[in-house]
């Protein structure tokens, strides 16, 4: 099946739509709940936009980027979500966390755990926005452009952020005692086409 249909689903196609989010559930899921310490809090998140979504489906049309459209929905929706827990305004800037499951690597691509492991803390140590534009850029796939509008940064922040966990992430798992640096290069170019 091709992309879905803004057309059929301004008309109230329901099996266009569950394809629709099937589409992109699972990565606004995951970037929710980089957000949201809570599994639950970020469902809810999701399903609400899509909610939102289906009850205004007239004007879907209207959007022109709709992946766009719903990566930033989410976003919003998670920083009201967080607000609502600190009972104040909160925005990306004084975002005090940003978690990514840990990366797994197949056994058969030969790397050691100690490696994998090394991996994950350094990004880990990442400041939390660094981490979050480091999660859209390399294991979402998003553009630079992309990340600057969902995030509401300039793409020079994008840039910034990028170059600070590709820098942080070679030094930590390209220099580590405990493996080559070869063999952690290797690692960080086939995950992440880093080289």
């Amino acid at each position: 099946m091709g992309h879905p249909s803004k057309t059929l689903i301004s008309q109230g196609d329901e099996l266009e739509f569950a394809h629709f989010m099937s589409k992109y559930s699972s990565g606004l899921y995951s970037f929710a709940r980089g957000f949201l310490r809570s599994k639950e809090t970020a469902e809810e998140v999701v399903s609400d936009v899509f909610l939102k979504l289906w009850k205004n489906r007239n004007k879907i049309s209207d959007i022109e980027d709709i992946k766009s459209y719903l990566f930033i929905s989410v976003r919003n929706s998670c920083l009201t979500a967080i607000k609502r827990n600190r009972l104040n305004e909160v925005s990306l800037d004084e975002l005090s966390s940003y978690n990514i499951e840990r990366i797994e690597v197949p056994e058969e691509e030969g790397f050691n755990t100690e490696l994998i492991d090394s991996l994950n803390e350094a990004i880990e140590s990442l400041p939390p926005k660094c981490k979050l534009v480091f999660s859209m850029a390399k294991l979402q796939g998003f553009k630079r452009k992309e990340i600057a509008e969902i995030l509401d940064i300039s793409q020079k922040t994008v840039e910034y952020h990028l170059k600070t966990a590709v820098t942080k992430l070679i030094d930590q798992v390209g220099n580590n005692k405990r493996h080559s640096a070869k063999e952690g290069v290797r690692l960080l170019t086939l995950l992440f086409n880093f080289f």
